[in-house]
């Protein structure tokens, strides 16, 4: 047995290492009695396909991509902190795909993910959650938290996006009225204005009609 090493750019080292995960994963059959370090073991000694491909993601705010901010590291997901100047050097690469993610400015969690996802993050989900309480629906009180995460306006919409600002939580029903005839439209978050198919308008802030307790 041998022990191979390599002292690689952070970005570099973390992108092998995802495809070799990759790999593994993909061989790691419910027959599979090897552990995970063993299948990528395998997986590297075997070399990588041509056809297996994988991204890395650094977070970096706007603020250090302008130079205006070198104090502020950006943040490579499985690794760690970078430079400000190595992450500028990464966004000016003719590869590199960047896309906006807005993040609250107090808990940090992420509230715009915009057509970049489709799934909320758990942390948007319960956010969402908590600010309306039950299902965003007229007369519905089912808790939010036995809800779907319903797109305000559908994903598969230009303008439709995975965001606070565009999303609550639905009942299945009250989802699937939407395909039916019914709109809804979100002027502000947490307000929902329904419009049923012969017209009707619907106001609804699930949070303000049924208020959380005082304790």
């Amino acid at each position: 047995m041998a022990l191979l090493g390599a002292f690689l750019p952070a970005e570099s080292a973390e992108a092998i290492y995802r495809i070799i995960d990759t790999i593994a994963r993909s061989l790691k059959t419910k027959d599979e009695t090897r552990t995970m370090d063993a299948l990528r073991a395998d997986a590297l000694s075997l070399g990588v396909p041509s056809n297996v491909c994988t991204k890395i993601e650094l977070r970096v705010d706007a603020t250090t991509l302008m130079s205006l901010d070198d104090d502020n590291p950006a943040v490579l997901s499985g690794y760690g902190p970078m430079t400000a100047q190595r992450a500028r050097e990464l966004a000016g690469d003719d590869t590199s795909e960047w896309y906006r993610i807005l993040t609250d400015p107090v808990s940090g969690v992420v509230i715009d993910h915009g057509r970049t996802r489709y799934r909320p993050t758990k942390a948007l989900r319960d956010l969402v959650n908590a600010r309306d309480q039950r299902c965003c629906g007229p007369a519905c009180n089912r808790p939010a938290a036995t809800c779907e995460f319903d797109h305000t306006i559908p994903f598969r919409e230009s303008e439709g996006k995975t965001a606070y600002d565009c999303a609550g939580p639905a009942c299945k029903f009250h989802n699937d009225i939407k395909e039916h005839g019914w709109t809804v439209t979100q002027p502000t978050p947490g307000r929902f204005l329904w419009t049923s198919p012969t017209g009707r308008t619907y106001d609804v802030t699930p949070n303000d009609e049924y208020p959380p307790p005082p304790f």
